[in-house]
């Protein structure tokens, strides 16, 4: 399954109260961005799930295979390899790494 992720575009930004937990409440208005999309492909795998990406992307810190490995916990979900290509510029603000793991927990 290859799926192509659009990232998205903050419009406006209001950042509300802090809470207690340390977060603060946000009102946002955002549109998805067509400028970059990666490229995300998923396909079944032997033994462990395994994640191969651009070299700014590592196992552990990729958003993708952490949702992959909560999932798995809870439900043993069988071994994937997850391939990302990386066109929306990592640490931009764009939620690319957000809409990564989003279009793959809905594959």
């Amino acid at each position: 399954m290859i799926l192509y992720p659009n990232c998205k575009l903050n419009l406006g930004l209001h950042v509300l109260r802090r809470r207690a937990d340390g977060y603060h409440d946000l009102e946002t208005l955002f549109v998805p961005c067509d400028a970059y999309r990666d490229r995300l492909e998923i396909v079944p795998c032997e033994g462990e799930a395994r994640f191969v990406g651009s070299p700014e992307v590592t196992w552990t810190d990729d958003l993708t295979m952490r949702a992959y490995r909560l999932l798995d916990a809870e439900f043993g979900l069988p071994p994937v390899e997850i391939r990302l290509e990386k066109r929306t510029p990592v640490g931009a603000g764009l939620g690319g790494g957000s809409a990564d793991a989003a279009f793959a927990l809905h594959a």
